[in-house]
């Protein structure tokens, strides 16, 4: 009544349920109250692809702010959002022209930690564009001024995607500034991860192997 989502509803009930599956077992109760209760169903989230003229918008609404440079390295590699911002310059190898992905930072028991990716094959390379790597230059000259000019006050995580003085982001804070994006440049509402979604239809629609798809995300 509460207005809760029915998520939330069913992580609550099922605590609840083990709990009186405990008192049942311990024969303070005769049966579980929580037996052959419905809960609400959860609805199956559709995720939002941008098409190409959208991430067009999205990257030209970005340019010029601090959201362009991850957006733009987002709808080119696909990263999970951990991943983005566990991302360091240690990871880029620009003679290769490589990306290498094998850190994960999230959120468990209301900590941020930084970890492996949740599966071995999310440890991975990722070859970059000219482009990017011209873009990925920049942004580290850009690195190296930062960390001069805030001296002793810079937080030098070395990471790719910081604040202006180098402390990381924690991901739900991430997360609240993408949805401040969106709402501020009036863009049509979805999560972060479908950034994911839609860079993995781009690359089909640019008739890129699917194999190769696979390997990169």
């Amino acid at each position: 009544n509460d207005g809760y989502a029915p998520k939330t509803i069913k992580n609550v009930f099922l605590n609840l349920k083990a709990a009186m599956d405990k008192a049942v077992e311990l024969k303070m109760l005769p049966a579980n109250p929580c037996t052959g209760t419905k809960l609400p169903k959860i609805p199956k989230y559709e995720p939002r692809i941008y098409d190409w003229d959208e991430i067009e918008n999205v990257l030209s609404c970005a340019r010029g702010t601090d959201m362009y440079f991850p957006l733009l390295l987002e709808v080119t590699t696909g990263l999970r959002r951990g991943e983005l911002l566990a991302v360091t310059w240690d990871d880029v190898d620009f003679e290769t022209g490589i990306m290498h992905i094998h850190r994960n930072r999230v959120v468990a028991d209301h900590e941020v930690i930084v970890k492996p990716p949740k599966s071995r094959a999310g440890i991975r390379d990722i070859a970059l564009g000219e482009q990017l790597l011209d873009i990925l230059q920049g942004e580290y000259l850009r690195y190296q001024a930062d960390r001069q000019e805030f001296g002793s006050n810079f937080h030098d995580s070395r990471l790719l995607v910081r604040k202006e003085d180098g402390s990381p982001y924690h991901p739900h804070a991430w997360t609240k500034k993408w949805k401040r994006f969106q709402k501020a440049n009036g863009l049509e509402e979805n999560r972060f991860h479908d950034l994911r979604h839609s860079n993995t239809t781009a690359l089909v629609e640019s008739g890129v192997d699917l194999k190769t798809i696979q390997q990169r995300l």
